[in-house]
């Protein structure tokens, strides 16, 4: 017999029936109320100090999955749960006043001997709106890191300045879905230099490092101090530099007296092709870096018709002049053909081919 209700049953617990037991013993314990802090411009999530990104479909979606964040964090088991669902009841943007209805539905059983039953909760919800840091230093176009790129003894010209300013609009592209503060805040782009603000030193890392791995570049950090905090923290802006080699691809070079023509970069190595007999060699990008490299002007590199090969001779003609040029080689890369136009470069009464197309 239950001591609480008189019920005539053999299945006791505690002196109790099964309905009497689960009457004082609830599967779980949920809180009461709960608030979730939003960013009201990037509608991040303020989780115990640490402003996190919830995906979602639209703002609806994100505020809801917030509270679910939130309620399920607060819930404190007291049986076995076997499954649990949480339905936030919302169908608009709620202001910072609203109460928002959530249920709790639980599946479980509070004792071994019980068969799985379900329990429902009701409870408030309550969203407060403010800035997360990276929006507030986005409003306030306030930068936290600067990547410079820069290439060593030389400028940037065009075609690298379009590529990397390109490649950097896509990369912060990507950053953002996980770092709301990879925002240009600014971009300089000047006389063969470029400087990349952000709100994010984060970010900042992540986009020299992408710049430097595709171009095989040096990277630098500096650290200022530009205040003090109210709180007694150090203020501080972070400069990153990345340098690019002193050469860049499709330029010919004279490296220890030898023309070579840059091909293209890897992650620690620049590739080259010696143009004394076309094959290609790598140096890496430490030594790059140190080696002493002459670059070859535009304007020493002529452009030239191959009039006729006949192995191991090859005719060309000089566009600029028409002066007729025989020379022999004894290996004929398979770029050279008849009517093809190729760059023909003259050092120390030498004669030096590669493609028209660098």
């Amino acid at each position: 017999m239950c001591a609480s209700c008189g019920t005539e049953t053999r299945m006791l617990i505690d002196n109790l029936c099964h309905d009497c037991y689960r009457s004082i013993h609830k599967l779980l314990k949920p809180p009461s109320q709960v608030e979730v802090t939003l960013c009201r411009s990037c509608f991040s999530y303020l989780d115990r100090g640490n402003w996190r990104i919830v995906k979602g479909y639209d703002i609806i979606d994100i505020i809801k999955r917030c509270i679910e964040y939130k309620v399920e964090s607060k819930i404190k088991p007291l049986g076995e749960v076997k499954a649990l669902w949480i339905e936030v009841s919302l169908s608009e943007v709620p202001t910072a006043k609203e109460k928002i209805l959530v249920e709790i539905r639980v599946l479980g059983r509070v004792h071994p001997s019980m068969e799985y039953y379900n329990e429902a909760y009701k409870l408030q919800a309550r969203v407060k709106y403010e800035l997360c840091p990276n929006c507030r230093a986005v409003i306030a176009k306030k930068e936290k890191a600067t990547v410079q790129v820069r290439a060593k003894d030389r400028k940037l010209d065009e075609r690298e300045v379009e590529e990397i300013v390109k490649m950097a609009m896509k990369e912060l592209g990507k950053l953002y879905e996980r770092d709301r503060g990879a925002v240009l805040i600014d971009e300089v782009v000047s006389n063969g230099i470029i400087d990349f603000k952000l709100a994010s030193l984060n970010a900042a890392r992540k986009l020299a490092h992408s710049i430097q791995e595709k171009y095989t570049g040096k990277i630098t950090e500096t650290v200022k101090q530009i205040g003090i905090s109210r709180t007694g923290r150090r203020i501080v802006r972070v400069t990153i530099r990345v340098l690019l080699p002193p050469v860049k691809r499709g330029e010919v070079i004279l490296l220890n007296k030898t023309p070579y023509l840059v091909k293209d970069f890897s992650r620690r190595a620049v590739k080259l092709i010696n143009l004394t007999n076309f094959k290609e060699e790598s140096i890496s990008t430490s030594k790059i870096f140190k080696e002493d490299i002459k670059r070859i002007e535009l304007s020493e590199v002529r452009k030239a018709l191959v009039m006729s090969v006949n192995p191991p001779f090859i005719t060309l003609m000089l566009l600029d002049d028409y002066t007729i040029v025989d020379l022999r080689r004894e290996v004929i890369p398979i770029w050279i053909k008849e009517g093809s136009t190729v760059n023909l470069l003259v050092l120390n009464n030498n004669f030096y081919l590669f493609p028209s197309n660098y």
